[in-house]
């Protein structure tokens, strides 16, 4: 059995993205400041935590950790954790 492989994202499919805003929201499930964020209406919570991807991906980096498959890409591996981060100067509102 493989084990955990830390890859970074770069261009992930609209299937890859929507597991990383799944695992981000059952992480945050019930954490008040999202509450407040999404006004308490769940559906918002999913398309916040993909706009935040999008942003790591574009101005910063996304990293996911899974199951090694091989591929950095692939929509096989189970996500188990993901960083997004951003280097100095660089933020989600930065130009």
């Amino acid at each position: 059995m493989p084990g955990p492989s830390i890859k970074i994202l770069t261009n992930p499919n609209d299937e890859r993205l929507e597991a990383v805003a799944n695992l981000f929201v059952r992480a945050f499930d019930h954490d008040l400041p999202l509450k407040s964020m999404t006004g308490g209406n769940a559906t918002f919570e999913a398309p916040l935590f993909r706009a935040v991807a999008h942003a790591g991906i574009t101005d910063g980096a996304v990293y996911v950790i899974g199951s090694d498959d091989g591929d950095p890409e692939s929509t096989n591996a189970e996500i188990r954790s993901i960083l997004v981060c951003f280097g100095p100067g660089k933020t989600m509102s930065s130009e």
